[in-house]
């Protein structure tokens, strides 16, 4: 059951009455100084240098929230002994703005320290942001610097000439190692210093860390917010990637992988490790398609030569090399059709096959796989078979 604790900020609208309006305004003028007005036809909807190098849901914005996006980057980031006040922006109702701060946020890990409580103040076309904020620009820093720390030595431990896909698989694997699954989704479980530093988030955290991870390591990676329908059969919101393999996008779900609230004494899996729209589509909708997701090449299973057709000889044959490869009696196996996994869960359990199958592995390859007690977990959305021995 795992919940997604989205960065929808409360916000509050106040259009400045003829009573107030000389207060509000002397309060914007006090921050910024009369000469401060943004003239937002000059400023740029481009996208900005600073923050996350991968910004895509900076690209499902309005022009307008673009400059906007920009300029409250901008602001964020150079803030030195205090953030600003009040932020300006263009017209824009409080949804609008909501969607900014989101894709901020979802956009650029490092950047923590927004609230969930935030105001619009309007006055004669002026709009301006103030956002509440939960840290200062110098505790920001420090959790920066110790994410920093925290991810130079986590890539300092993967191996030398790794191909794209094994950093991946690094990442992906450290993650679920050293992080749990946070319950509660409390509002501090949504952040990247949660899931690498505190050890224990909710998937905003995951994701964040993942795409942060994967920067850091040379890889192309976005954060993706929709919907899925979790291991309790419930829909609720949830957040994972989009990475770049080998010139090919695929969906990863490092969050879905972690065992903790799957099927108990299940452990680490790779279900979710790059996948094609069609494939993500199974159980994970209500997201935007922003890169074409078609190939299977760097699909786990099919890289690591996991993936089955029909089970004739050739390919039992083939199961036993990846039964007798497993170091810790658990293999996970996928199958291409729906046809054939139902027909290989009917050989391998139903029937019995799989006993014989393993102590053949046994024979031919030395192993000492169980050949009178084999559990197993179905996933049937996924094509994907547990084995363990």
């Amino acid at each position: 059951m795992k919940k997604f604790l989205c960065f929808a900020a409360a916000l509050v609208i106040i259009a400045v009455a003829s009573s107030h309006k000389t207060e509000i305004l002397e309060a914007v003028d006090e921050i910024f100084g009369s000469d401060t007005v943004i003239d937002w036809n000059e400023a740029s909807a481009e996208r900005s240098n600073l923050g996350s190098a991968y910004k895509n849901h900076f690209s499902f914005l309005t022009e307008d929230q673009k400059k906007a996006y920009n300029h409250i980057l901008s602001e964020i980031m150079n803030a030195d002994t205090e953030f600003p006040e009040l932020i300006q922006i263009p017209l824009m109702t409080g949804d609008e703005l909501t969607e900014i701060i989101e894709a901020l946020n979802y956009d650029n890990p490092t950047i923590m320290c927004f609230g969930r409580s935030n105001t619009i103040v309007t006055s004669e076309g002026l709009c301006y942001f103030q956002p509440g904020y939960v840290m200062t620009p110098s505790e920001q820093r420090v959790k920066n610097n110790t994410i920093d720390t925290i991810c130079n030595e986590i890539l300092s431990a993967l191996p030398e000439n790794s191909t794209q896909f094994e950093t991946e698989l690094f990442i992906h694997d450290y993650i679920i190692n050293h992080c749990t699954y946070d319950f509660e989704v409390k509002e501090t479980s949504s952040t990247v210093f949660s899931c690498l530093a505190d050890g224990l988030s909710a998937c905003e955290g995951y994701s964040k860390a993942t795409k942060l991870l994967c920067e850091k390591a040379g890889l192309e990676c976005y954060t993706v917010s929709g919907d899925a329908v979790n291991f309790d059969g419930k829909t609720e919101g949830h957040m994972w990637n989009i990475i770049k393999i080998d010139g090919e996008y695929y969906h990863l779900d490092v969050t879905w992988d972690d065992p903790i609230t799957q099927n108990e004494g299940q452990t680490l899996s790779h279900v979710y490790m790059n996948l094609s729209e069609d494939e993500i589509s199974a159980d994970h909708f209500g997201f935007v398609q922003f890169f074409d997701c078609n190939s299977t090449k760097a699909n786990y299973f099919a890289k690591t030569d996991r993936l089955f057709g029909k089970l004739g000889t050739n390919e039992i044959n083939r199961l036993k090399k990846v039964l007798a490869t497993s170091s810790d009696g658990h293999v996970e196996i996928k199958f291409d059709t729906k046809s054939n996994y139902n027909s290989a869960v009917k050989k391998l359990i139903t029937n019995g096959q799989i006993y014989k199958i393993a102590a053949s592995a046994n024979r031919i390859y030395g192993t000492a796989l169980s050949t009178k007690s084999v559990g197993y977990i179905e996933n049937q959305s996924m094509l994907v078979l547990d084995l363990y021995f």
